[in-house]
């Protein structure tokens, strides 16, 4: 039998998106870092935005979903990062997993993000090429287009330590 699509996603909520997801994720370590799997998606305006348009910059990969609260708590500190860095060679991208364009539209309405947010509809890049299993789940990306970083869990991204780290990484390049 053939479970829909709506009533899947709804078991797998807890899974996904986990309400003990705390203020601070756990960075690790891929070491060797490994090759970014890529993506080209398309922004809220159908623009598309390729992995390799990034190289030669720090990137930070969110994956995220409208429905999932630690996803959506996070997204302000992620903006403040965006803002204190973008202009020193980090940039911010949110891919949003399985939401409709409009969802995701009426969210950033809300939100004010000045950071791309991209659109994955079926889940597809998320699932198969990024191998995401929980969200938020966020990756650092180094400016040769290398996994460097792996976050599970929500993030305080705006964090002296955090914004330290990225500097670092991007001082690096």
């Amino acid at each position: 039998m053939r479970i829909p699509r709506v009533f899947a996603i709804a078991l797998l909520l807890p899974a996904l998106c986990p309400a003990e997801a705390g203020p601070s994720g756990s960075w690790q370590a891929i070491d060797p870092p490994t090759p970014a799997p890529g993506f080209e998606l398309p922004d809220l305006d159908g623009d598309q935005h390729r992995q390799a348009d990034y190289r030669g910059r720090i990137l930070v990969v969110n994956f995220w979903a409208t429905w999932c609260t630690p996803c959506r708590e996070e997204m302000p500190s992620l903006e403040r990062l965006h803002r204190a860095l973008q202009d020193e060679g980090v940039t911010v991208v949110a891919i949003n997993m399985g939401d409709a364009r409009r969802h995701v539209a009426a969210f950033d309405r809300e939100a004010r993000l000045s950071f791309p947010l991209l659109i994955d509809p079926s889940g597809e890049v998320a699932r198969h090429d990024w191998r995401i299993r929980g969200l938020p789940t966020t990756f650092i990306v180094g400016a040769e287009g290398r996994i460097l970083y792996r976050l599970m869990g929500a993030n305080e991204w705006d964090s002296p330590g955090t914004i330290e780290r990225l500097r670092e990484l991007s001082d690096q390049r």
